[in-house]
């Protein structure tokens, strides 16, 4: 892994009522205008929070949605960039994919390929930023290194997605889920974390595919049919492994794209672990 950044990681958990805040306004309880206003007043440490209900009233509007996405992207920008606070990966991965919501959300089409790739680039530096972190935490077990640790997970398979695309050139596009989308209003069992977009039949862009991201099996929830459950132990394991961790696959991704440590076996791993990612999410169709 490469040098973190010498800023501790801020958490979800570090400002829960912001998410609270969130809940109301996903399950329809709370207007856009008065959530706002409720984020606003809980200062810096809602932003990315701030920038989720900005984003997803950009995707539900019909009309000023250029200015729901700026306002989110301010709001993400401001919360990567504050020094009063730590690095946060949930907001630095959202900036990473603006420019791919911004096609999706407001121009609907297929976001164009070198966005595509500077945003991939974006989100495994954030992952291997926040693995950075986690690996020296003397509280890896903590509720923010759990959190932390699903951050990690959720970015790492959202990076094999997206390599996958790339490759392969066939318009299908891996982003992190909107707000109401992820968060589990009513049935907690029915969010998931990635949304896969492509082209219908009548050249519409559409969610092909959703994928719930879990570290291992354990405690997994019954979801949707529609909804891929990837536990990336041990799901995403190949040949005789017997545990895979999102650590171990973000350092295969990290040499693959350093000109200094180029290696073919972290690529063939990669090519296989992509591969059994895609099986299981084509089998939710």
């Amino acid at each position: 892994m490469s040098s973190a950044s010498p800023r501790p990681v801020q958490t979800m958990y570090g400002y829960e009522r912001g998410v609270y805040a969130a809940y109301d306004y996903a399950d329809g309880r709370v207007d856009y205008e008065k959530t706002v206003y409720r984020l606003s007043r809980l200062g810096s440490r809602a932003l990315t929070v701030l920038g989720e209900v900005h984003l997803q009233e950009a995707s539900d509007s019909l009309d000023n949605q250029s200015d729901y996405l700026d306002k989110a992207n301010d709001a993400f920008s401001e919360r990567i960039f504050s020094h009063d606070l730590g690095f946060d990966p949930k907001a630095a991965t959202r900036f990473a994919q603006m420019s791919l919501f911004k096609a999706i959300i407001i121009d609907k089409v297929i976001p164009k390929s070198d966005d595509l790739a500077d945003s991939y680039s974006a989100v495994l530096w954030t992952a291997v930023t926040a693995a950075n972190h986690f690996t020296f935490r003397d509280d890896q077990s903590s509720r923010e290194g759990r959190e932390l640790l699903g951050n990690i997970t959720e970015e790492t398979v959202l990076s094999i997605a997206t390599r996958k695309t790339l490759q392969d050139h066939d318009n299908l596009i891996p982003v992190q889920s909107l707000l109401k989308q992820d968060l589990p209003t009513g049935n907690h069992e029915r969010g998931w974390d990635m949304s896969i977009y492509g082209l219908s039949g009548d050249g519409k862009l559409e969610i092909k595919n959703k994928v719930q991201i879990k570290n291992s099996r354990q405690h997994v929830k019954k979801y949707n049919r529609d909804i891929a459950v990837v536990s990336v132990n041990p799901d995403l394991a190949i040949s005789k492994e017997t545990h895979i961790g999102s650590i171990e696959i973000l350092a295969d991704l990290q040499k693959e794209v350093n000109p200094f440590t180029t290696s073919h076996r972290a690529t063939k791993r990669l090519n296989h672990r992509s591969d059994k990612l895609f099986r299981i999410i084509d089998r939710s169709k």
